[in-house]
């Protein structure tokens, strides 16, 4: 009996996958002119919305009521203008003052309605010698204006440490001319003042 011819079979190999590349999937896009078309008709139907919205009617404003005519009032009268009265300047007054002491040094100051006018140094002359004290004899004399009415007159005089104040009263007309005499005692150096 023959044996069949022995046959000899190949191992046979796993099947290997395709090993080429496949390309990407494909997005379909729209075709160019249908989306040049959607456009259009977009920016077609933007347009005719926005003259429909222009040339709608729109209510126009109610015109306000109409105001009633006003009654015209009279208008008051101006006063008359008051004439301008400038007052006449007046002359002023003018205090003459003749002040007498027997001091060696000192001050004398004079207040008219308790306003400094005069400030002066007093000097008296060595005039005589009486028991152990030698006397001295001064003057001051000065004129200033005052301004018309009622004013007053306030005399202060200084030396070494002491100081004698007096005041008096006195009306001064326009143009017119006081004299006030003021005295400081030799002894007792009281300070006395009177109109002359």
């Amino acid at each position: 009996m023959t044996q069949p011819p022995a046959t000899t079979t190949a191992p046979v190999s796993p099947a290997l996958p395709d090993t080429r590349s496949l390309p990407p999937a494909r997005v379909p896009w729209p075709r160019p002119r249908v989306a040049r078309i959607a456009g259009g008709v977009v920016v077609g139907l933007a347009l005719i919305g926005l003259l429909l919205w222009i040339s709608w009617p729109r209510a126009a404003p109610s015109p306000a009521p109409p105001r009633a005519p006003r009654a015209a009032s009279p208008r008051p009268a101006r006063p008359a203008a008051a004439p301008v009265v400038r007052p006449v300047s007046r002359p002023p007054g003018r205090l003459r003052i003749d002040f007498d002491h027997p001091l060696r040094t000192g001050t004398v100051r004079v207040f008219v309605d308790d306003e400094l006018e005069v400030e002066q140094r007093l000097r008296g002359q060595p005039k005589t010698k009486a028991l152990l004290f030698k006397m001295h004899e001064g003057t001051f004399r000065n004129e200033l204006e005052v301004p018309p009415g009622l004013h007053e007159i306030r005399l202060e005089v200084r030396w070494d440490d002491n100081v004698k104040t007096e005041r008096i009263v006195g009306s001064f007309a326009s143009g017119a001319t006081r004299s006030l005499e003021a005295n400081l005692g030799r002894i007792r150096r009281d300070l006395s003042l009177e109109w002359k």
